[in-house]
């Protein structure tokens, strides 16, 4: 009966130390796991926390993008109205040669005018012209000298001619208009093919001013008659 009580507190004891041993680990299995769930839990707040940074400079770097964009799309556009301009100033540049090298031709074939006027000028006061003829003639040549010192003037850009005609194969122009209205010198002569009796419709823009006939051939102009009926306006 003794050795029973023995046994038995020896059972008693070793169950109590089994379980002990269970509770010592079971407690230290606890720590380690409250251990383990808490670095989870910082490694999740810390990463967390980057994913937010990550998120904010996402969004920065796409708002640089957007102004990126803009800008891109500003400078395109000023680089179109760059060349714009450019093509506008290069063909300004080019109508300014073209009107300048018109206007030293024009020059020229007025000092030739002038020239051939004076010498007609003189052969007619040599023939003992009527003084209605030599007037014109002196008048002419005034009103092409006049003409001349307008397009030599720096403040002159286009050559002053005031009226276009019409039928010839190249720019014929008035020159100079004789008293009343009664005649008209050409830049027009034998040397672009100018004949006497030849009949020209003068036009300013697309209103016709009247029509002429040609009278007197020279090189490199003509003098024509104003038809008194065919007279709509000044010229």
């Amino acid at each position: 009966m003794k050795n029973l009580s023995v046994i038995i507190t020896l059972l008693n004891v070793i169950a109590a130390a089994i379980l002990g041993g269970l509770y010592w680990r079971s407690s230290s299995e606890k720590s380690r796991l409250e251990l383990a769930l808490s670095s989870a839990q910082s490694q999740n707040q810390a990463l967390t926390a980057n994913l937010a940074t990550s998120l904010e400079l996402t969004e920065q770097q796409q708002a640089q993008l957007h102004e990126l964009d803009a800008d891109l799309g500003e400078t395109k556009i000023s680089l179109t109205s760059t060349r714009t301009n450019l093509i506008i100033l290069q063909r300004e540049i080019e109508e300014l040669e073209k009107n300048l090298a018109e206007s030293k031709e024009t020059q020229r074939n007025l000092r030739g005018e002038v020239a051939s006027l004076t010498a007609a000028l003189a052969q007619a006061r040599a023939s003992e012209a009527s003084p209605e003829t030599i007037a014109s003639y002196r008048q002419a040549i005034s009103d092409l000298e006049q003409q001349l010192a307008t397009l030599q003037s720096p403040a002159s850009q286009t050559p002053a001619i005031p009226v276009l005609t019409t039928h010839r194969s190249r720019s014929t122009r008035v020159v100079s208009v004789g008293p009343s209205n009664a005649f008209v010198v050409l830049n027009y002569g034998a040397s672009y093919g100018a004949l006497p009796s030849q009949q020209m419709d003068i036009r300013r823009g697309t209103k016709q001013l009247a029509t002429v006939q040609i009278s007197d051939v020279r090189e490199n102009y003509s003098i024509a008659q104003v038809r008194p009926d065919s007279l709509r306006d000044t010229l």
